[in-house]
């Protein structure tokens, strides 16, 4: 980007080169702005995650006290229905299964959501490798280089987008996770698995996996 504005200053593009460089500008005005709101974004909820919502839990667990407002705001933070809880214990339970199966789903679509983000973030690492290669093979006094350069620099760019949004979604597991073990300490959140939910069934799903693992690697033989 820094070569082609350098020749822009000095006259030296033609049409076409500021026409391109236009479209290299603009693009990176757009990836700044989407990188700072979801750092704003994850900020803010990464806060207010921890200092009210971990911290009362644990407080309250401490002490003794009820958890039934720290239900209300775990159903207000992920966009869950935050019904009237009753004050009786059977009532209490009912709440807190709840609570639980709701960010067990979140969990998961959150793992749903995080292999297809890094299954793009793969293709742009791709990309970025094959322009490598592309520029490598280019000589700096050809004309096609600066603008090998920058595709290399946009590529760079949209890998580092991807990278943050992966980034974020494992941020929120491991925020549901530290709530989930709160509330259940035998909960186990598996992230090469992506697997949330008992013992048990993590137990089992391991099993499966190794077992597969096995049949493939006896297919090769």
């Amino acid at each position: 980007m820094q070569r082609i504005q350098s020749k822009a200053m000095s006259a030296e593009l033609t049409s076409g080169q500021s026409s391109q460089l236009e479209k290299l500008e603009a693009r990176d005005t757009l990836l700044a702005k989407e990188i700072e709101d979801l750092e704003a974004t994850m900020s803010e909820k990464i806060h207010q995650a921890s200092n009210n919502n971990v911290h009362t839990v644990a407080k309250r667990k401490k002490t003794g006290g009820s958890t039934s407002n720290y239900d209300e705001d775990i159903d207000s933070l992920y966009d869950r229905t935050s019904a009237k809880r009753s004050r009786g214990d059977q009532s209490q339970d009912k709440s807190v299964a709840e609570t639980e199966e709701s960010l067990i789903d979140k969990c998961i679509a959150l793992f749903d959501r995080m292999k297809h983000k890094k299954g793009m973030m793969q293709e742009k690492e791709k990309k970025v490798k094959a322009i490598e290669e592309q520029l490598q093979s280019t000589g700096k006094d050809d004309d096609e280089y600066f603008f090998v350069n920058n595709k290399l620099e946009l590529a760079k760019e949209e890998f580092n987008v991807a990278s943050d949004v992966v980034r974020s979604i494992d941020k929120d597991i491991t925020e549901i996770e530290a709530i989930l073990k709160y509330s259940d300490s035998k909960i186990v959140v598996d992230r090469e698995l992506m697997f949330v939910g008992s013992q048990t069934k993590h137990a089992q799903r391991r099993s499966d996996m190794n077992e597969q693992k096995l049949k493939e690697e006896s297919s090769k033989h």
